[in-house]
């Protein structure tokens, strides 16, 4: 099954978030183990960075059955989330 189309108007990438465009939502920031989404900082990368490639996700790899050389990943703000299968700004108009 194909995506819905993600067709933003002139406010760029954040055009389809439900918390940008309309100040709803904001699942994406609750499911963020390390607090690195915000409504008003955005996304703060180096923090996602620093938990998807460090320590703590070694570790968690290793508990596991992985490798710790590999890390275990995240990727929580997208899934469980209004956005994650549909563009959610076409039934909140």
């Amino acid at each position: 099954m194909p995506p819905d189309a993600r067709i933003s108007s002139a406010t760029g990438h954040t055009g389809n978030c439900l918390l940008c465009s309309k100040g709803i939502c904001g699942v994406c920031i609750t499911r963020c183990p390390v607090q690195a989404i915000s409504k008003d900082g955005g996304h703060d990368k180096i923090a996602c960075m620093n938990f998807v490639y460090g320590q703590a996700s070694r570790d968690f790899a290793v508990l596991n059955g992985g490798e710790a050389k590999s890390g275990a990943g995240c990727g929580l703000c997208q899934t469980k989330v209004p956005c994650e299968s549909r563009n959610p700004m076409r039934t909140a108009r």
